[in-house]
């Protein structure tokens, strides 16, 4: 509030230069203060021991006690500072028991320990300032006492806000969905935890793995690769579970306070850095401003990254100044914020857009899929530590198929010849010494079994769905083990004319192996 403004308004009382400066200083916290109701003569109190110790953490002293929920507006700012204002007017009511109308309340309190430099305002949101933390470490008890409820009603707050108008979304780049993932802790990290070295382990990550089922070693070598402060990329033969592990990987860490969800998005061959980092795009007043990628709404959702077919994407192209971030240090660009700063991505506190020290990029790669593939270079994998998910062990293999034979009460249980006969087909010693094919495959096709009622043709037209197009680029000797190993599952049960369907297709894909059944 300017000196002249304040002094108009608020002329009740003799005022020093040094209490008037003070009052400048602090602005609308001041104001508030000294205005505030004179229940025993609180404002003439106030006043004289104000302008003995004129000191922000004082200020907030006073009107901590004169009004409900500034304590919590200040915690929000170090737990959530990128919550819309609504969310934060929504679960304030709740936490504190009020019925405010308008957002217009929290409105003052955030003004108040911005003017007390407690906070300071971003483009993203109101972030606690070092003031700020020092001033919750004085209400310790008090603050811890308010987390789980306050985390509780933000995280009802937003998954309660509608979705995004339709028009905001038009030429936003990368097919991305948000939110949190999955059941169990809300999607708030706890801002200490985002600055915090990762501490995560096996477990950590096995209480998060539901049915995927993957070898001890792996979930070691994984969490340890992360924690040593890696982003990941996931390589691997199609269905083994490589985006579920992400997943996974992800809510072990929300789980933890290190993030508050995930971001993914599916890279594709057109990707620029305007999907990655933002660009320029068109406002639905004609005006142009800048609107982030994938990586930094992620940043300000304070969220890890996934993107999903990452060697779809030219990723020297797409990723640009992004490069220079995953390596650890801070890049600037060109563009410029409404308010005249550039965009400039980093951990340190100058930039617009800060990335937490526990931030990771997650990322998956289907090494046999030869359609619209790029080659990463050196300098891409030198940021990612690569983690191989291969096909599990047959013993493995066989326990999830048995388990997917029986999995949910609205479909028959598959019969157990026809279970036999799967687990023999994806094993070691049939198909899958002739390409690894992932669980997910050879899953499709037990639902589809149970689906079809255990029919006798099933067999046969699962393997044309399903398997077949998992064979394409192999040799001609390897379609022949495959076509082997595919014609003996069928049996005595098939018909002829199933039997006569799949030789066709094989024929289609491999006109060298001719149409018997040997």
């Amino acid at each position: 509030v300017p000196y002249a403004e304040f002094c108009s308004t608020r002329s009740s009382g003799a005022r020093s230069h040094g209490a008037c400066a003070e009052e400048i200083r602090y602005g609308r916290a001041a104001t508030s203060l000294l205005t505030a109701r004179d229940s025993e003569g609180l404002r003439g109190s106030v006043r004289r021991a104000w302008l003995a110790d004129p000191r922000a953490e004082y200020v907030f002293e006073c009107l901590h006690r004169e009004y409900l929920g500034l304590l919590e507006v200040l915690l929000i700012a170090e737990v959530a500072p990128t919550l819309p204002m609504a969310a934060v007017w929504k679960a304030l009511c709740k936490v504190i028991k009020t019925n405010w109308k308008t957002d217009t309340q929290v409105a003052f309190r955030r003004n108040w320990l911005l003017s007390l430099g407690l906070t300071e305002r971003t483009s993203s949101g109101d972030s606690i300032t070092q003031a700020g933390k020092a001033v919750l470490a004085a209400h310790n008890v008090e603050s811890e006492a308010l987390r789980p409820a306050l985390t509780l009603a933000l995280a009802e707050s937003v998954q309660a806000e509608p979705d995004a108008d339709p028009e905001d979304e038009e030429g936003s780049g990368p097919e991305t969905k948000t939110g949190a993932i999955g059941p169990g802790p809300v999607a708030v990290a706890v801002a200490g935890s985002l600055w915090a070295e990762l501490d995560l382990s096996a477990k950590n990550l096995g209480d998060h793995l539901g049915k995927l089922k993957l070898e001890p070693r792996l979930l070691d070598q994984l969490t340890a690769a992360v924690c040593a402060g890696k982003h990941i990329l996931f390589v691997g033969p199609p269905g083994t579970g490589k985006t579920e592990l992400a997943i996974a990987l992800a809510r072990a860490a929300q789980a933890e306070g290190y993030c508050a969800g995930l971001f993914t998005a599916t890279a594709s061959a057109d990707w620029t850095t305007f999907d990655t980092i933002g660009g320029y795009a068109m406002q639905k007043d004609q005006s142009l401003a800048f609107r982030p990628g994938a990586f930094l709404r992620a940043i300000q959702e304070q969220k890890w990254l996934l993107i999903d077919e990452l060697n779809r994407a030219d990723i020297d192209r797409a990723f640009g100044e992004l490069m220079t971030v995953l390596a650890g240090q801070g890049a600037d660009t060109h563009y410029e914020l409404p308010d005249g700063q550039l965009v400039s991505i980093g951990d340190e506190e100058h930039r617009t857009f800060r990335v937490p020290r526990s931030f990771r990029v997650l990322a998956t790669m289907n090494v046999w899929d030869k359609a619209s593939l790029f080659r990463l270079s050196y300098a891409v994998q030198r940021r990612f530590a690569m983690i191989y998910v291969g096909v599990p062990p047959d013993d493995v293999y066989a326990s999830i198929l048995a388990a997917a034979a029986e999995d949910g009460a609205l479909l028959p249980m598959l019969e157990k010849s026809y279970l036999t006969v799967i687990r023999r087909l994806f094993s070691q010693d049939a198909l899958l010494s002739v390409r690894e094919i992932g669980p997910a495959v050879a899953l499709d096709m037990v639902r589809y079994l149970r689906r079809r009622g255990n029919h006798g043709d099933g067999i046969a037209e699962a393997i044309e769905m399903f398997v077949l197009p998992q064979l394409q680029g192999v040799t001609e000797r390897a379609a022949r083990l495959a076509k082997v190993h595919c014609i003996e599952a069928l049996g005595a049960a098939a018909s002829v004319k199933a039997r006569a369907s799949l030789n066709a297709r094989f024929d289609d894909l491999f006109p060298g192996l001719g149409t018997n059944d040997e």
